[in-house]
């Protein structure tokens, strides 16, 4: 079960503590889990965070993070560290709630019931007062553009990061984000 959120620990020390866990849990899973356990502790709120913006509410939120964190445990003994344990983490986070849309989008489609109602960062654009008026604006966007502001803004990765969670090259990258903020913009006005 997924416990309230709270602050995650990132920073460099945060990463190498996460590299910590990693090599601890690999070594012990599946027979010991404290150092999975404390690794999802430490990366929770965040993935549900993320989950959230992704899906638009609180029941899909926790129902992805609790998959996500499902797929890390299963997986986690075939990250080999070519990226950062986050970026790998993103990546499952990412394709479990691109999974989950995928899945309302065929039920509303076959019950007619209507669009997605798919959320993206609501910290993207920090004049907008309202809340709803952020996620009305969000609501507007292509699920592409709602991914790359929640990498961004939601999950506070950097470019190259979101480059490889997304596997794209550095430059179309930047481009996608550039283009992505841009028509946010215009939509807000």
């Amino acid at each position: 079960m997924v416990n309230p959120p709270g602050r995650d620990q990132q920073g460099s020390a945060g990463s190498d503590r996460d590299t910590e866990l990693v090599t601890q849990a690999q070594n012990e899973l599946p027979y010991v889990t404290d150092a999975y356990e404390a690794l999802m502790r430490r990366n929770q709120s965040l993935i549900l965070r993320v989950c959230r913006r992704w899906l638009g509410n609180d029941a899909d939120a926790l129902d992805a993070t609790q998959e996500a964190m499902l797929r890390v445990f299963r997986h986690l003994s075939g990250f080999k560290g070519e990226s950062t344990f986050r970026t790998w983490l993103f990546r499952v986070v990412t394709n479990v709630c691109r999974t989950q849309l995928r899945k309302r989008i065929r039920h509303e489609e076959w019950f007619s019931l209507g669009d997605v109602d798919a959320r993206g960062s609501d910290a993207t654009i920090r004049s907008v007062d309202s809340r709803i008026e952020i996620e009305r604006l969000l609501d507007q966007l292509s699920e592409s553009d709602r991914e790359i502001l929640v990498l961004r803004f939601v999950g506070n990765l950097d470019i190259s990061d979101i480059a490889s969670v997304l596997g794209m090259k550095l430059s179309a990258t930047k481009m996608r984000l550039y283009r992505a903020m841009e028509r946010i913009k215009d939509v807000a006005s």
